[in-house]
C-alpha cells in the first residue's frame, strides 16, 4: 500500500483556500464554468491582493464572477502539483485575464508571500504568452511586478 501525498504541516501553515480536484497541475485554469470551489478560491486570493496592494477587488463575490469571458488561473501549493483529487490542497496564488476591446489583458496577480520569486509564474509565463499572444498587462503595478515584466521581456504593452 502506497502512503499517501502529505504536505509537511509547516509548510501549510498559511492562510490560503482549499480546493480538491483531479490531478493538479502547476497552475489549474478557472473560468466561469468552473467548480465554484475553484472560483470562490480565485476570489478569496483576489481578496488577498485587494488588502495588500490597496487596489479594488477585481473578482466577483464570492466566485461569482459576471464575466464569461475571463480566464483566471490559480497556483496550487508547490508540493501538491500532480496531487490527485482526493487530496484538499491550499492556492497559494491566482491571475485573471480579461477579454478587453484591444484584445487579452492580464488585470492582477498575486501570489502568498511565502512563494514569491519561487518561479511559479515565471514557469507559466511561456504558457501565458503562447495562450494570450502580446496581452496587455494593466497597471497600477507593484515594483516586483514591474522588475518581473523588464526580466521576462514581456511582448506585451503595460497600460
Amino acid at each position: 500500500m502506497s502512503t499517501p501525498l502529505a504536505i509537511r504541516p509547516d509548510a501549510v501553515d498559511i492562510v490560503a483556500p482549499l480546493i480538491r480536484g483531479a490531478y493538479l497541475p502547476s497552475a489549474r485554469r478557472v473560468t466561469a464554468r468552473s467548480p465554484r470551489s475553484h472560483r470562490r478560491a480565485v476570489y478569496r486570493l483576489a481578496e488577498y491582493c485587494r488588502r495588500e496592494m490597496g487596489y479594488a477587488l477585481q473578482y466577483g463575490y464570492d466566485g461569482e464572477e459576471d464575466d464569461p469571458d475571463h480566464v483566471a488561473f490559480l497556483w496550487p501549493h508547490p508540493e501538491a502539483v500532480g496531487a490527485s483529487g482526493t487530496f484538499r490542497v491550499p492556492c497559494v496564488g491566482a491571475a485573471c485575464f480579461r477579454l478587453r476591446d484591444h484584445g487579452w489583458a492580464l488585470q492582477w496577480v498575486w501570489m502568498h508571500p511565502y512563494f514569491r520569486r519561487h518561479g511559479l509564474l515565471s514557469g507559466e509565463w511561456p504558457a501565458l504568452v503562447w495562450e494570450f499572444g502580446a496581452f496587455a498587462v494593466e497597471g497600477p503595478l507593484s515594483h516586483a511586478m514591474t522588475r518581473f515584466l523588464a526580466k521576462s521581456a514581456h511582448p506585451g504593452d503595460v497600460v
